[in-house]
């Protein structure tokens, strides 16, 4: 590769974290960056419900212990819903790694701003919401970005810690729904790039 060559890529490069930055700076401006994060979840699966420690919740995920608490909702949600603990674990503890779909994370603070990103924004922020902001579109996004730019992934623990509310709700019962949705979208980005 020649100096030109090596030019164009140095120039796509820092165009790529310059969107990057710009989306971050559009996120503070309008106040999708939160400021603090959620410190307790509560976790909704039909009428049950138990608000719990992020850090509980990030135990149950990699497979420690956790609270009494916790582990009676794992027990009700499995006698109530026939969910077992492992798929909990997995809806939970869904992480995405945008490096999979060749998205490069300028790239998908990109998308985050066109229709498949809005698109994603509606499904997740009917699973993970403010107790009364249900919806908030801007917070869900800078959540995200704040997930994905250390290290391209995105998963459900790092969006709650950077969502910027001390108390959040997750709906178990829809995340079950819409992952399936959410995969859907994701392959259609991938699709979209390539």
């Amino acid at each position: 590769m020649g100096v030109a060559g090596v030019s164009r890529r140095v120039r796509s490069t820092g165009k790529q974290l310059a969107i990057a930055a710009c989306g971050a700076i559009a996120a503070v401006g309008i106040g999708a960056i939160p400021s603090a994060a959620a410190d307790q979840v509560e976790i909704i699966y039909g009428p049950i419900g138990i608000a719990i420690d992020v850090d509980d919740l990030e135990a149950f995920v990699e497979g420690e212990e956790t609270s009494r608490g916790f582990r009676n909702l794992v027990r009700q949600i499995e006698a109530y819903a026939d969910v077992s603990p492992e798929t909990l674990r997995t809806v939970l503890g869904l992480e995405i790694d945008l490096d999979t779909f060749g998205i490069n994370r300028a790239r998908a603070v990109d998308l985050l701003y066109g229709f498949i990103g809005k698109r994603v924004l509606s499904l997740g922020s009917d699973i993970i919401y403010p107790p009364l902001d249900r919806g908030n579109l801007p917070a869900l996004r800078g959540a995200i970005v704040l997930s994905l730019m250390d290290d391209g992934k995105i998963s459900v623990v790092e969006v709650l810690r950077e969502y910027g509310v001390k108390y959040v709700r997750i709906d178990a019962g829809r995340a079950l729904n819409v992952m399936e949705d959410l995969q859907g979208a994701f392959s259609g980005i991938r699709d979209l790039i390539r």
